[in-house]
């Protein structure tokens, strides 16, 4: 859709503009998926910060990714 427009042309002026590698995840399910371990695990919503544990989790799968390529 149009997020993802916008998020591609901003990615691309990125890699335009810097000689830094540019690399992009699929994190559309990952809030998700966190919620359901923090209710799995019994954990009290006040008590979990969500944004920090989807970040956690994207970079999690970044890494694992790379590892997997021999990236890292």
């Amino acid at each position: 859709g149009e997020t993802e427009r916008s998020v591609t042309a901003f990615i691309e002026a990125l890699r335009r503009s810097t000689k830094l590698s540019i690399e992009i995840e699929d994190e559309r399910l990952t809030t998700a998926a966190v919620e359901r371990r923090r209710k799995d695990a019994g954990i009290k919503k006040g008590d979990f910060d969500r944004d920090a544990a989807a970040a956690a989790a994207i970079l999690e799968t970044f890494m694992a990714r790379k590892k997997k390529e021999g990236g890292l």
